[in-house]
This record gives C-alpha cells, structure tokens and sequence, in this order.
C-alpha cells in the first residue's frame, strides 16, 4: 500500500498518483493507495475527490 500525506497540494497530488499509475506492477500483486488530506479548505478536498473518482477503480 502506498500512502500519501497531502495539503493544498492538488497538482503535485495528480503529478504522485500518475506516476504511480505508471509503474509496471507485477499482475500477482494488488497495489492500494491510500490519499490522506489534511486541508481545511472544502474546495480544496472536493478537487481531490473528483480526481480520485477519475481513476481507474477510484474510490472517495
């Protein structure tokens, strides 16, 4: 599982996950990743959440 700690940070946010989307992992491994977000700004999380849905098995 990776986990990623974040605040106010959406673009680098998009820039981890698609990175992470790229990696070549092995078919016999499931890969979780867990985003934490710490921001108090509503706007903010719901940008974060909208691309989260937007992935492939993405959940919010």
């Amino acid at each position: 599982m990776w986990s990623v700690n974040t605040r106010n940070r959406p673009n680098m946010l998009a820039d981890c996950i698609g990175s992470v989307l790229r990696m070549e992992i092995p078919k016999h491994i499931q890969a979780e990743f867990l985003v934490v977000d710490n921001s108090e700004d509503p706007e903010m999380r719901e940008r974060n959440r909208a691309a989260l849905l937007g992935l492939p098995g993405g959940m919010a």
